[in-house]
């Protein structure tokens, strides 16, 4: 091969190498350019996302810079700290103030005592004084200024005219009070005056209160009428109509109901706040009392109650209540009283009268001829011959029958004549 040959093939294979070399590059270029354009395309959207589902409050605030111009106040924390704020009101203007705290900022008690953020609670009242620019605090303390009453009851809170009444001091509060029960938010209409209260405050005005212990209801069913009393702790003592929602602190309390002639209801109940315990009337037993009627000096009586007859000298079981009382023997007069069965046992003793039975004799009376009307005291009493039975004393007795003349003849009978006999004699009447 001559030499322009092996020239122009070894030319021709460089330009081949050079060629091929080139496009791997620019293909390498493009790849790693797709690649970057892909790579920040999803970057941006997981950006994205994160920022539309992460809470606005975990988005990184935009730092302010510290002017010097620095700010004291007394204010009300309103929320828990949080890792690196607090969060507190203004009491002088009611405006909220957003803290930053960072290392070197002092925090303490109002004895002096050091403090975490962690420890400063909702209602606290502190004192700081911070960075208007930067709203870091140069220091953030428990307040001496402020004043705190501790378990107190009968507390009257005036919902319109926005009053507290604790003994004979009256205080102001705001829209911006805070009022909690075990940590969570609990509404001024809720709470009683039996209730215990934690209550702070800073002058004439009241910012927190803390309801230590709430109340429950209990409710005593009966019907309008229901005569007796409900005391609750041997403390409160209400008539059974008006023990309708009785208020009473949470907790275990006593109650007793006292009905005239029923068992005593006694219970121990359990009352969580703002719960109702219903208590049934229906549960009361009557008691029962002994009764025994004596007669004196006889046997064999009866003895009714209320019509009911019962064995005479027995002990009779008998619920407390009104009754009426007879007591009956032959021969003697009934005896009545009307009684309360109000205790456990009664006697009651019966002097039984004999019935005054009149003096009777024993009369026959005959005519003749017989067949005449008998009239005593003016009495038609028979036909003769006839027998009947009169009392000691005067008496008249009349005759009559036709065709004959009538006959009146008085009579006495003594006490001591236990039978009479008489027979007369009728006379015709004289023609005309």
């Amino acid at each position: 091969m001559s030499d322009k040959k092996k020239k122009s093939s070894a030319k021709a294979q460089s330009d081949f190498i050079r060629f091929m070399i080139l496009t791997g590059l620019g293909g390498l270029f493009i790849l790693v350019l797709t690649l970057f354009i892909v790579a920040s395309t999803m970057t941006k959207k997981n950006t994205k996302i994160k920022e539309e589902e992460a809470p606005a409050e975990d988005k990184t605030p935009v730092e302010s810079k510290a002017t010097g111009e620095m700010e004291e106040v007394i204010g009300v924390v309103l929320k828990d700290a949080g890792n690196d704020s607090i969060t507190i009101l203004n009491v002088e203007n009611e405006k909220q103030i957003v803290l930053q705290i960072e290392n070197g900022v002092e925090m303490k008690d109002i004895y002096g005592q050091s403090m975490s953020l962690r420890e400063f609670k909702v209602g606290d009242m502190i004192e700081t004084k911070y960075d208007k620019g930067s709203m870091v605090p140069k220091y953030l303390r428990i307040t001496g200024e402020a004043w705190e009453q501790d378990r107190l009851k009968n507390i009257k809170i005036n919902l319109e005219g926005k009053t507290i009444e604790i003994g004979n001091n009256i205080y102001t509060y705001t829209n911006n009070l805070i009022s909690m029960y075990k940590g969570e938010p609990i509404s001024l209409d809720q709470i009683d005056s039996i209730d215990e209260l934690t209550l702070r405050g800073y002058k004439n005005y009241v910012w927190f209160i803390d309801v230590k212990a709430s109340h429950g209801y209990i409710n005593v069913t009966a019907s309008q009428d229901e005569e007796g009393m409900v005391e609750v702790d041997n403390g409160m003592s209400v008539s059974i109509k008006e023990a309708k929602n009785i208020a009473v602190t949470e907790g275990a309390h006593k109650v007793v109901i006292k009905k005239e002639g029923y068992e005593p209801i006694v219970k121990n109940v359990q009352v969580d706040a703002m719960q109702t315990v219903n208590i049934d009337l229906g549960e009361m037993q009557k008691k029962v009392g002994k009764l025994k009627v004596v007669a004196k000096g006889v046997s064999d009586y009866k003895v009714f109650i209320n019509n009911v007859e019962y064995p005479g000298n027995e002990t009779i079981l008998l619920e407390y209540g009104d009754y009426h009382l007879v007591v009956k023997k032959e021969g003697y007069k009934d005896w009545n009283k009307d009684f309360k069965m109000n205790e456990e046992s009664i006697r009651i003793d019966v002097d039984l009268q004999k019935e005054e039975v009149p003096q009777l004799v024993k009369v026959s009376i005959d005519t003749n001829p017989t067949g005449a009307e008998v009239y005593i005291d003016d009495s038609f009493m028979g036909i003769s011959p006839m027998e009947t039975q009169l009392p000691y004393g005067e008496h008249k007795i009349s005759l009559i029958k036709d065709g004959y003349s009538p006959l009146h003849i008085p009579i006495s009978l003594g006490e001591t004549q236990k039978q009479r006999s008489f027979l007369f004699t009728l006379q015709e009447a004289a023609n005309e």
